[in-house]
């Protein structure tokens, strides 16, 4: 009987036998040939060769769809990682899985033998992984957070769930290093895709905590790591009882938890929380919001939670760190500056920093960051943009052109149905905040220009039909939902009229620039100059002289024939009928240029 042969991946390339003939053929991994092939279930498995490391990777279906496992047998003994889902599979992340594989081969001989130590390389991913890492804004006091870590870690659970950027590791190694931090023994986690196994998940928990606690749960962790045939549930028991053994507070920090998506883990730490040992309390950060339930936590006072309106670095944070970044003083208007257009997003004011430096340019008065600054773009693209979905990314850049995210508006303009879902997920992924006021959610404001600018670039045409749909949505609301209820016209709904378009009025400004056009009609719909700035991708200090130069533009002195003293009636059809509408927005604008003629 001939022996089947199965795909084999050597030297960056697939090599595909043909069962039938001596014919092979070749597909370079990482092309959309390679991820085509791994999809579906198609293929079940192919082995891996590598100096780093040699395994057989097996496709295996779960409930969310396929996924991607490594196994490697060795005397007798099988191990196994998590690879991921078809389209993470890099050829970075299959060097990487060889290499955690041979890591847990030699570490299980270790424990065997109790005489052979690791090599220094290995000994330097142990080191990595449970040892608190360094902060690149440790230089930056941040009193008022630490205290509010300080008193959360006396409860039960301390949660740090915001987008990349936010500060989040860097925030943690400088509580463990700050006086305000308690005296207690802290075992520090950074997570990774491959401990998406929930016993290799415990695993390594308890052996930072056995880090933490001087060898004392040295028994518990060679139980775990020897007794192949454990069941998970009987590793989590394993662990809570050797967590029984700890006799002085301690902490327990999981970094990087938006790296786990298995849903077993989610559900076997809800139960570690419920029946935490009093000794020990739980740091968790992450870029997403946890899949575990957290109200009887919040119910029983046992929960902290700090998310990115905590994070945000204050205008006086973001100075300090422009001015050690870049060792020169920076001028307060130009942090003031950067602090809001940033809105207090760490990463976008560090890469502004560094930009500058490299770059050896002085800060402007008006810096805009997305506009010149391409650090920033690609740190969003490839942070979070590239981390999604492709039908979330598509959902992402439809909906930019809104100035702000309702589920109506997001059906109407996508012409589909299940837009609540989507903003549930981003809101989930932190990418998307809630306004309160507005009853509506919105995208940080570099984001939006990102998704904004990509959507132009790629898509040009799906752009000018989703603004006119969008421009289409809001004409049929009985009342504008993007105006602040303390601006909306006072004058009953019987005598409000229709929403003027500068592009159907008959007698319409013909001074006018496109641009200036574009800003006119916003106002005349109530738009703030955020509005009009987040909509047209402007700083509001151009959406304020612009605004200011349109309206000019269109007073009767403009026009030819102009009289003296003729009736604001004889203004163009288009500002008369924003006076009706909505007389105290547009005024506002007029008595700014009556003040400056």
């Amino acid at each position: 009987m001939l022996r089947k042969h199965i795909p084999v991946v050597v030297d960056e390339y697939l090599y595909i036998p043909d069962q039938m003939s001596s014919a092979t053929k070749t597909v370079y991994v990482g092309s959309p040939d390679w991820y085509a092939w791994l999809a579906g279930g198609l293929h079940p498995s192919f082995s891996f060769k590598h100096a780093g490391g040699t395994f057989t990777a097996r496709q295996e279906r779960q409930r969310r769809g396929w996924y991607w496992y490594a196994y490697r047998k060795r005397s007798g003994q099988v191990l196994k990682t998590y690879l991921g889902r078809p389209e993470e599979m890099t050829p970075a992340r299959l060097e990487h899985a060889a290499a955690i594989l041979a890591h847990k081969e030699v570490n299980q001989l270790a424990h065997k033998r109790r005489t052979a130590p690791l090599s220094a390389q290995l000994q330097s991913i142990l080191n990595e992984k449970f040892t608190v890492p360094s902060s690149a804004i440790a230089s930056i006091e941040r009193p008022r957070l630490l205290k509010r870590i300080t008193e959360g870690v006396k409860g039960k659970l301390v949660l740090l769930s915001a987008a990349a950027g936010w500060g989040k590791t860097s925030l943690l190694s400088s509580w463990c290093t700050s006086k305000l931090a308690p005296d207690w023994p802290i075992a520090w986690v950074s997570l990774d895709d491959q401990d998406n196994e929930p016993r290799e998940f415990w695993l390594q928990l308890l052996t930072a905590l056995n880090i933490s606690q001087t060898d004392k749960l040295a028994d518990a962790l060679s139980s775990v790591q020897n007794i192949q045939n454990l069941q998970d549930v009987q590793v989590l028991k394993l662990f809570l009882h050797a967590c029984q053994q700890i006799e002085t507070d301690s902490v327990l920090i999981l970094d990087n938890y938006d790296r786990i998506q298995s849903s077993e883990i989610h559900k076997q730490l809800t139960l570690l929380l419920e029946r935490l040992p009093a000794r020990l309390h739980v740091i968790i950060a992450s870029r997403t919001h946890p899949c575990f339930p957290l109200s009887r936590l919040r119910v029983q006072g046992a929960l902290t939670e700090l998310c990115h309106s905590s994070l945000r670095f204050t205008p006086e944070e973001t100075a300090r760190l422009l001015q050690n970044m870049a060792q020169t003083t920076v001028a307060p208007e130009c942090s003031a500056a950067i602090a809001s257009q940033t809105e207090g997003w760490i990463a976008g004011i560090q890469l502004c920093a560094l930009y500058s430096k490299e770059h050896e340019t002085r800060y402007p008065q008006q810096y805009t960051p997305v506009a010149s600054n391409r650090y920033i773009i690609d740190y969003i693209s490839e942070e979070i943009l590239t981390r999604q979905s492709p039908e979330l990314q598509q959902f992402m850049l439809q909906t930019s052109v809104l100035p702000r995210l309702e589920v109506a508006a997001c059906n109407a303009i996508r012409q589909a149905e299940d837009s609540q879902y989507w903003l549930e997920q981003l809101r989930r992924l932190n990418l998307i905040s809630v306004d309160t006021q507005e009853y509506s959610y919105c995208y940080p404001q570099l984001l939006k220009t990102v998704l904004y600018q990509q959507l132009q670039r790629s898509q040009p045409v799906q752009l000018t039909t989703l603004q006119q749909r969008a421009h289409d949505w809001s004409r049929q609301q009985e009342e504008d939902t993007y105006l602040p209820m303390q601006t909306r016209p006072s004058v009953s709904d019987t005598a409000t009229p229709k929403r003027i378009s500068l592009y159907e009025t008959e007698d319409k400004p013909e001074k006018l620039t496109n641009r200036e056009r574009d800003v006119l009609q916003l106002i005349i719909n109530g738009a703030s100059n955020r509005d009009i700035a987040q909509n047209l991708i402007l700083s509001e200090g151009t959406v304020k002289s612009t605004s200011q130069t349109s309206v000019t533009n269109s007073r009767p002195e403009s026009h030819p024939g102009h009289r003296v003293g003729q009736s604001p009636l004889a203004w163009p059809s288009c500002v008369t009928a924003a006076f009706m509408a909505n007389t105290f927005h547009v005024s506002l604008f007029l008595d700014e240029i009556d003040e400056s003629i």
